[in-house]
């Protein structure tokens, strides 16, 4: 008997919604631990981790629409094309996220998409980082999200 050699189909793995969803929750719980800071300090950590958890909850949306994974990391880390897409969705039909929040997730982009959250920028920090997000507003934006999403992305898995 002669060798066989197997040569399988490809394989395709998605990614539920829901699994983005949980990730989302879990870098809005990390977030959430950390102590607030006083009215005007700048906290990266705090203001990355929920504007990640942002991310992730409106890619979950926006899989639970049917975009690929492949599709999705085209719009990469940029949260106002992440939101404008999920809004031509009816994003806002399946949550109650008010206008105040939206404009903090477009404030975020240009810290978050340039990485000002992860490292210090000296221009920015001796402005005192002017066109910061309000950690609160961004909190409740993701807060929002991820969790009146849950259902839609349990729904779509």
């Amino acid at each position: 008997m002669g060798n066989v050699i197997a040569r399988p189909e490809p394989v395709t793995c998605l990614i539920s919604p829901l699994a983005l969803n949980h990730y989302a929750k879990d870098f809005l719980r990390a977030g959430s631990s950390l102590e607030e800071l006083p009215s005007g300090e700048f906290s990266p950590v705090q203001l990355y981790l929920f504007a990640h958890a942002i991310e992730l909850a409106l890619k979950a949306f926006l899989r639970a629409s049917g975009l690929s994974m492949k599709l999705l990391k085209e719009y990469g880390h940029n949260l106002a094309r992440l939101l404008s897409e999920a809004e031509s969705r009816d994003l806002l039909a399946a949550v109650s996220l008010k206008p105040e929040h939206r404009a903090e997730i477009r404030l975020a982009v240009g810290y978050y998409s340039d990485k000002l959250f992860e490292y210090p920028n000296l221009g920015e920090m001796l402005k005192g980082y002017p066109e910061k997000p309000d950690p609160t507003l961004l909190h409740n934006a993701a807060e929002v999200l991820v969790g009146e999403l849950e259902a839609v992305c349990l729904e779509a898995s």
